[in-house]
């Protein structure tokens, strides 16, 4: 089984879904799983991060980006579990998002990571 099998099966079963931030640009990028976890159109290109953090709890908002800011600084790798906007327009379910710093050759970077519903049973 290949690591790009196994990656497709977590996706398909467990709502695992890949993120990267271009350090360089500013621009966001979702994977399909990580866009409907924010209730988000899937698409290839840039994610519209206003619409990202409209779907955050307005509370865990500045966290996310203190989280990227300190990847980006220290280079190195952080996790953080925000509220965001479920399908019932109340209600909020938990998402775990996990990053670390990725060096490029040709700029300041990258940070790439996954994220996934945590379950409300634990």
């Amino acid at each position: 089984m290949s690591d790009a099998d196994v990656l497709r099966l977590l996706q398909k079963h467990m709502s695992i879904g890949l993120w990267r931030s271009d350090l360089e640009s500013g621009l966001v990028f979702f994977s399909p799983p990580i866009s409907r976890l924010f209730g988000l159109p899937e698409q290839a290109g840039p994610v519209n991060v206003a619409a990202v953090r409209a779907a955050m709890h307005p509370e865990d908002a500045p966290f996310v980006l203190e989280l990227l800011e300190t990847i980006s600084r220290e280079k190195g790798s952080a996790q953080i579990v925000l509220r965001v906007r479920s399908s019932e327009a109340e209600d909020y379910k938990y998402v775990r998002l996990v990053g670390r710093y990725r060096a490029r050759d040709k700029d300041c970077g990258e940070i790439i990571g996954i994220g996934h519903e945590v379950p409300a049973d634990g």
